[in-house]
């Protein structure tokens, strides 16, 4: 008894060829874009949140 039904994907492979074959390969692409916009948004406001920490509880070795 086969309980698959027609349309159904098969398989990761199978599904990943049928998309490069139905689409191309810049499918496996999109929302790249919005992704690397909030990565870039997110390390911007960390490395700067960072930088003001260590000048409030880092002491500096040079004021010796």
């Amino acid at each position: 008894m086969n309980n698959r039904s027609i349309g159904k994907a098969q398989g990761y492979l199978r599904l990943a060829g049928s998309i490069l074959k139905n689409e191309g390969p810049m499918a496996y692409y999109k929302g790249l874009d919005a992704l690397f916009m909030r990565l870039a948004c997110w390390n911007c406001i960390m490395f700067m949140m960072l930088e003001q920490i260590k000048l409030l509880f880092w002491e500096d070795p040079s004021k010796d």
